[in-house]
Order: structure tokens, then C-alpha cells, then sequence
């Protein structure tokens, strides 16, 4: 079972009863967690104004992320590993997918960290919680109080000690050593290595998780400035898309891709050739000769009279 909240921008195909199409997004943002947790994640979402379709368990995250466009995925608040596997996030990360996560369990998968650009060097067992340290100056620390302290929910395992891979930026650590968030995937990709809501300040935990939502979402497709994404204004018909190569027309126009002569709004490929002045003058004097020759032929072989 999900439930989704929606902002006019993105929803509004549900609420026309219609399912957005592949390049129109269900949602801004996919959101995973065991319903065992609130994160902080969905008081985020909700403040920037972002749409999200929020799931409560692996199969349905699967099931989205493979039948449905989402412009990024939150995975946070699982309270135990994943049995049915990651193939599916992998695969999303791997073609370009952008996602902020925190998990507890990445000692455990290896690969599903590789993709994040970490490896998970030790874990914080029931009891040894530490806090989080700013360490470099970065857009997803704006606002955001250091250090994060993290309290001790009684938990077997309440986060992981990570090491950057090459190529990955950690912008904190933990008060003992190892970095706590790290980017990655050239800016697509963050890891937390320690769970949301065991985050004692919960204002605080929101606007770490509105930084990180705006650092990975990419920008909304939206070359005509009305605050929808193109492929929902074409999917849902207030644009055209006569090509069709998946921009609005009134932005192939402004772009210079297409012209419109006659300034009616539509490229002129997707309109009938209509005769120019000179085209017509030309098709008159052509039957104005047809109709002279055939007079002039038609007089010729008249018969003579009697």
C-alpha cells in the first residue's frame, strides 16, 4: 500500500483520473521507508513543495522504479536489510537516476555501497551512537546546525562508518572518525551513514533533508517557464508536440529549432504548404494557358460549314 501527495505541477494527471506517460513523472520524488519510521524526508518534501508517492516496502519500491519515472528516490527509515535485493536501485543509480539515502545496513552490501561511492568500515551497535560533524564547507550544510546529534534508539546496528571511494566527496564525519555523509556520482548520489530519525533535533534533520533533496533533484525540464514539466504539458495537452520530438512547439519556435512565418504559434513543418504569392501567379498563368491552348486547339478542328 502507498499513498502519494501531489503539487499541481506534477499531479495533474491524477487528479484528471489519466497515468502520466514515461517522460511525464508520476512524482518529483519516490520515497521508500518501512513505515516503521516518519522521516524527515516527507516534512522536507512538503515544505519545498516538492510531489512525492511514498512506498512502505521493497517489492513496491521495485515495482516503481521499474514501471515509473521519478525525477529522484529517497530511501530512508528501513529497520532491517533488504532480502529481495537492490537490483533494481542499482540499475536506476547505473542510468543516471539521482538519490539521497541513509541506511544502516551497507557492511552488509557491498555492491549497493560500491554504487553509492562508499565503502562501510565498521557500524555503531545498540549503544554506540555518535554525533555528526560538518567538515567541509558545502550548499547541503546551509542552515543546518553542527554538529547533528543522533541519539540511540535501541537498535541492533544504527548506522555505518564510511570511506569515500574515488571520485566521492565526504562533507562529514562522526565524532570518533569516518565520514557520516558523502556525495557521489558526480554530484547524482548521497549517502547518509547514519538513520534520519534518530536524529535528536528533528528541525534540524528537516533542513539537512531539504539541502539534499535540492542538491540531487535536477532542474524541472521547463522551457516555457509555466512551472510544469514538458512532458506533462504535452501529455496533458497544453502544449503541442507536432514532431513529435518531446519539446513543446512554442519552444522549438522561441528556440530557433523551428520556424513560423505566418507567427500562428505553429512550426511551420507540421503545416500544410500553403502557395506563396509568386506559387499562385504562377498556377493562374498556368491555366490561363491550358484554357487559352485548348480553345485555340478546339477551333482548329471545327468542321467546315456546308
Amino acid at each position: 500500500m502507498y499513498m502519494r501527495k501531489c503539487v499541481a505541477a506534477l499531479c495533474g494527471a491524477a487528479l484528471l483520473g489519466s497515468a502520466a506517460p514515461a517522460d511525464c513523472p508520476d512524482a518529483d520524488l519516490l520515497v521508500y521507508d518501512d513505515a516503521f519510521f516518519i522521516p524527515a524526508f516527507y516534512a522536507a518534501a512538503s515544505q519545498l513543495g516538492v510531489s512525492y508517492l511514498q512506498v512502505h516496502s521493497y517489492e513496491e519500491l521495485h515495482t516503481q522504479l521499474t514501471t515509473q519515472t521519478y525525477r529522484a528516490v529517497i530511501v530512508s527509515g528501513q529497520s532491517w536489510e533488504n532480502g529481495a535485493g537492490w537490483e533494481p536501485l542499482l540499475s536506476y543509480i547505473a542510468g543516471g537516476g539521482h538519490v539521497v539515502m541513509s541506511y544502516h545496513y551497507l557492511q552488509e552490501e557491498p555492491t549497493l555501497a560500491a554504487a553509492l561511492g562508499v565503502t562501510a568500515v565498521g557500524n555503531f551497535e545498540q549503544g554506540d551512537v555518535e554525533s555528526v560533524i560538518q567538515t567541509a564547507t558545502h550548499e547541503i550544510w546551509t542552515g543546518v546546525v553542527s554538529p547533528i546529534d543522533v541519539e540511540d534508539t535501541g537498535a541492533f546496528d544504527n548506522g555505518d562508518r564510511l570511506l569515500p571511494l574515488g571520485g566521492s566527496e565526504s562533507i562529514a564525519e562522526f565524532t570518533s572518525g569516518g565520514s557520516a555523509i558523502v556525495i557521489a556520482n558526480d554530484g547524482r548520489t548521497v549517502i547518509n551513514g547514519f538513520i534520519s530519525d534518530n536524529v535528536i533535533d528533528v528541525d534540524n534533520m528537516v533542513e539537512l533533508a531539504k539541502n539534499e533533496i535540492q542538491f540531487v533533484l535536477p532542474p524541472l525540464p521547463d522551457c516555457n517557464s509555466n512551472g510544469i514539466h514538458d512532458g506533462c504539458d504535452i501529455a496533458w495537452g497544453i502544449s503541442e508536440d507536432c514532431q513529435p520530438n518531446g519539446v513543446p512547439d512554442e519552444c522549438d519556435i522561441t528556440g530557433g529549432t523551428s520556424e513560423d512565418d505566418n507567427g500562428n504559434g505553429i512550426p511551420d513543418e507540421c503545416e500544410e504548404s500553403i502557395p506563396t504569392v509568386s506559387e499562385w501567379g504562377l498556377i493562374v498563368m498556368t491555366l490561363l494557358l491550358l484554357t487559352a491552348g485548348t480553345v485555340v486547339f478546339g477551333r482548329q478542328r471545327r468542321p467546315a460549314a456546308a
